[in-house]
Order: C-alpha cells, then structure tokens, then sequence
C-alpha cells in the first residue's frame, strides 16, 4: 500500500463517521418531531384528585421496631392491610392471627412469626380461609 491509498482509505471512513453522525442527527429530530411538534393531537385533561390516594391510607402508627419489621412492612404489611385483602378481617379487635392490623406494624409482624419459618420463609401454619369478593 502506497500513501496515496491509505490516505483515500482515511478519508473515506472520516466520510462514513460524517454520514453516520448525519444519520443519526436526523433519526433524533425525526423522532422528537413525531413524538410533539405538531398540535394536531388530541386533547388532553387534568386527572381529578381522588380521595383514594396514598396519604388517605398512610401508616400513622409506631415506627418499625427492627429491620425485620421494616422488611416486613415494605414487603408483604403495606399491601395485605387495606380492606380488601386480608385486613378486612385480619385487623386490630379482628379475627386471629391479628397479621394485617394497621394500628401498629410491629405487632402485626409478631402476629405473623408463629406463620413462617423466618430462616426458609415457608408459611408453617394451615393455609387461612381466603375472603369471599
């Protein structure tokens, strides 16, 4: 190879690098164009403020005692406590094992230990009657 044709062959992949990169420009304001640069879309509305939102069913009780508890609570309390799963029936007063009470989640975890093994997590009681919808 002479200099002549590695200084063609140079210059042809700076031409590839340029082209790649005006390819690329291209496909980006392409893309953001489709994406909202016209006003040719549909309408859009506000989403009314529900009153089922996550603050109306915040924890107010005491804070998580271990980090146990708190992998508890994280994990299995904050989605089993409402009352349409188990805390309809499962709450503070309510029916034994007392696991979905949400006026504190540490006692609601000491409910729930005699139900796991805590070091394979297999649930060692009998299965609880599932709520009828």
């Amino acid at each position: 190879m002479n200099r002549e044709h590695l200084m063609s062959l140079f210059s042809a992949g700076k031409m590839a690098a340029r082209a790649l990169k005006a390819a690329t420009a291209l496909a980006l304001v392409t893309a953001l164009t489709a994406c909202g640069g016209s006003s040719d879309g549909p309408a859009t509305t506000v989403n009314q403020i529900s009153s089922n939102t996550a603050t109306a069913n915040a924890y107010t009780g005491p804070a998580a005692a271990t980090a146990d508890v708190t992998a508890f609570q994280i994990n299995l309390w904050q989605n089993i406590r409402v009352q349409n799963r188990c805390g309809g029936c499962h709450f503070a007063g309510g029916q034994s094992p007392q696991f979905a009470r949400s006026d504190d989640v540490n006692l609601a975890y000491q409910a729930a230990l005699p139900l796991v093994n805590v070091r394979t997590g297999w649930v060692v009681a009998p299965p609880l009657p599932r709520a009828l919808p």
